[in-house]
């Protein structure tokens, strides 16, 4: 972990100075790459010592917004900008223990992620202590103090997840979006159901062609919307394609699920202009390719899944993300440090160039034109000479020309948005 700032110049003025492990949080909660080091520590013990969350790389997400929630509440309180005994369940906090309570996770798993978490930080906290605070007393009384405040921090979060969860599990329990949900996940495991009965409770033909949409929060202001409002905005998306009522559930709080059914195979293209075209400035919506019958249904919500995961990666403000288009891109990128590997052995010199997006797309083009410039520059809106001369760079950088390795260099290149930057995903 990279150090924290010195805790001597964060929080208090000379009227109002804050405790010594007041001040110590303040300079924590301040740095983000010292908190984000802390709140990937927390997430990863979590994962590791309550296996009842499973390897879901979605929960593991959520996890991980939640922690974050939890330390910035605490820094807020170290601060003295919020009272303890006005504190309750952060945004995220509350949408975790939801999600946990839709996934039949048991309320002692929940619990122990909070324990876990207080474990953890705890002992992360005392090392901070010993290290920056030098009086021997300040440091008893830091840890005095932060050892208070922390356990009846934990102990009311812990009371405030608890009746969030028993309050979400029994209205699920209760609902019918419980035993559509239930059903959903049993097609989408593999689990032996009747076609017949799944439907009738789905009032959703599964035996026909299926395009499946995901959506997910577009940004990281939109991250606290719960899975009703993102149910809501795919339904409004689909309803009026294919044949009959679109299919649309929330199994995760950060994600919802959809199916386009028709009796037909469907015209791809038109469908997914007709999405785009109602996306707007709501959730990003994935796209997996058509596929019939249950086969059909559980394929192309893995490819939805896919494309997330690229679209996900490559970060920016597309809101549309079809299979179809990046297939080769998730394909490519499902061990991510391979795909990282590649990108550095094939493009290696060109990724230290300032101009290094603009030779890696006239690469691309390039060798998808079959290296024929006239046309390479057709499609980059760019003279002949100009293509050219950047080929030519390109060739001088890596020292071989293009089409000495054409497969691998192509695919470099367009795996280089996915893995150039990213932050340790």
């Amino acid at each position: 972990m990279p150090p924290p700032p010195d805790p001597a110049r964060a929080g208090g003025g000379a009227a109002d100075p804050l405790p010594p492990w007041g001040a110590l949080v303040a300079s924590l909660v301040a740095d983000p790459a010292w908190f984000d080091a802390v709140v990937d520590t927390v997430t990863e013990a979590i994962h590791r010592r309550v296996p009842d969350l499973g390897g879901d790389a979605d929960l593991q997400r959520a996890t991980r917004e939640s922690v974050a929630d939890n330390l910035r509440l605490f820094g807020a309180i170290g601060e003295r900008r919020v009272d303890p005994a006005r504190i309750d369940l952060p945004a995220l906090a509350v949408e975790y223990a939801r999600r946990l309570a839709h996934r039949g996770v048991p309320l002692d798993a929940l619990l122990r992620t909070y324990q876990t978490a207080h474990a953890t930080v705890w002992h992360i906290w005392v090392g901070l202590v010993r290290e920056r605070l030098d009086d021997p007393a300040l440091v008893g009384q830091a840890l005095a103090e932060s050892a208070e405040a922390m356990f009846a921090f934990i102990e009311l979060l812990s009371d405030r997840a608890r009746d969030v969860f028993h309050e979400e599990r029994e209205q699920w329990t209760r609902s019918s979006a419980a035993v559509r949900a239930e059903t959903v996940r049993a097609l989408l495991d593999g689990g032996a159901i009747d076609l017949t009965t799944a439907g009738g409770r789905l009032r959703y033909d599964l035996r026909r062609h299926h395009v499946a949409v995901v959506a997910w929060p577009a940004g990281r202001e939109d991250a606290t919307q719960g899975s009703a409002t993102l149910e809501r905005a795919l339904t409004a998306a689909l309803t009026g394609l294919g044949t009959g009522t679109p299919l649309v559930v929330a199994l995760e709080g950060a994600a919802a699920f959809g199916w386009v059914g028709s009796s037909a195979a469907p015209d791809e293209p038109a469908l997914l202009a007709a999405i785009a075209a109602r996306a707007g400035h709501g959730p990003r919506l994935a796209i997996g390719t058509a596929g019939r019958d249950l086969d059909g249904f559980r394929r192309s919500h893995r490819e939805a899944l896919h494309a997330r995961r690229v679209a996900e990666l490559h970060g920016g403000d597309r809101a549309v993300w079809p299979y179809g288009e990046i297939a080769v891109e998730a394909l490519a990128s499902v061990e991510l440090d391979g795909a990282r590997a590649l990108v550095r052995r094939r493009l290696g010199p060109l990724l230290a160039l300032p101009d290094r997006d603009e030779l890696l797309r006239t690469a691309q083009v390039h060798l998808e034109e079959q290296s024929r410039p006239r046309r390479a520059a057709l499609r980059l809106d760019l003279h002949e000479n100009t293509v050219a001369n950047r080929v030519r760079r390109i060739e001088r950088a890596l020292g071989h020309p293009l089409d000495a390795h054409p497969t691998e260099i192509l695919l470099a290149c367009r795996l280089a948005p996915l893995v150039l930057g990213d932050r340790s995903r």
